[in-house]
């Protein structure tokens, strides 16, 4: 891991993320939840939801790894944090790029359309 930096261990599983000298690329390490959640990343982003491209995984020492191309500094809820903190409201430029995002995954949803489980269990009877 010479060419990554140590960010934190994963909040919600076993492994670790790094990211890359220049900041442009996160590494992700883990187990085969990891490997479960690569894989339905890779499917979503194909189906256009705005989510951080995969551009490589695999094994590796024992482990799973995933790496991403980083989307940005601080997550929208981050920056909704630090407005908050400074003046008490959201500011405009964090509101326009969180309906931005927003926007590209009701665009998603609407070209992926999927009928509610009960409909399906209705035709299989």
């Amino acid at each position: 891991m010479s060419d990554w930096e140590f960010v934190k261990d994963r909040t919600a599983a076993q492994g670790a993320v790094w990211r890359s000298a220049d900041g442009r690329l996160y590494k992700r390490t883990g187990g085969e939840d990891l490997q479960a959640e690569t894989e339905f990343q890779q499917l979503i982003a194909e189906l256009g939801y705005p989510v951080p491209e995969i551009i490589d995984s695999g094994s590796e020492d024992g482990s799973y790894f995933a790496i991403e191309r980083a989307i940005g500094g601080a997550s929208l809820h981050e920056e909704a944090l630090v407005d908050a903190r400074r003046d008490g409201q959201v500011g405009c430029q964090t509101i326009r790029r969180t309906a931005a995002s927003s926007s590209k995954l009701l665009q998603a949803q609407a070209r992926h359309t999927c009928r509610p489980a009960d409909d399906r269990e209705a035709e299989a009877s």
